[in-house]
């Protein structure tokens, strides 16, 4: 999530710059604009927590998929159940989805992948993209482009939708 591009003195240290937890103090460090954040939904009774964040200015997938890893290595570790990863459609999580070992080609799909939870366990996890996140998506790209095509070439035109609206 996008948060505000800030740094802030509070009289001892400066604090709004991207930080791995390496002691780099150093005003050349870039000024952190994103919460990665990491929280468990409960999906048999009422509970939602977070169990984690990562204040960064990007993360690329391959970056994403290195946290997401280890934050499932330290859940797990817990006795907690991960079924499913839902996250927003941006390309990078997509990518990220990818690498875990997801197929999103329409022929092949292939929606979950295999986590290593222990020396002898594997669980399957499955991924679930934001419903509300891509059809905002669809949306955009939908009013961006103005016309889209099916699967047989037909146009899909956006200017009936709009005349759809106004009727």
């Amino acid at each position: 999530m996008a948060i505000r591009h800030h740094v802030e003195w509070d009289g001892k240290n400066y604090h709004g710059y991207v930080d791995f937890g390496a002691g780099i103090d150093s005003d050349k460090s870039d000024i952190f604009s994103e919460c990665f954040v990491f929280m468990l939904v409960s999906i048999n009774e009422r509970w939602k927590i977070p169990v984690g964040n990562v204040l960064v200015n990007h993360l690329n997938s391959s970056q994403k998929y290195e946290l997401i890893n280890q934050c499932l290595k330290l859940v797990f570790e817990t006795g907690v159940e991960v079924v499913s990863l839902t996250f927003d459609g941006c390309s990078s999580n997509i990518n990220m989805a990818k690498q875990l070992g997801c197929n999103f080609n329409i022929k092949t799909l292939k929606s979950e992948f295999e986590f290593k939870k222990d020396n002898n366990s594997i669980k399957k996890i499955y991924i679930f993209p934001d419903p509300a996140h891509m059809i905002k998506l669809v949306r955009n790209t939908f009013g961006e482009k103005k016309i889209l095509l099916d699967s047989n070439n037909n146009e899909i035109n956006y200017s009936y939708l709009q005349k759809l609206l106004i009727l």
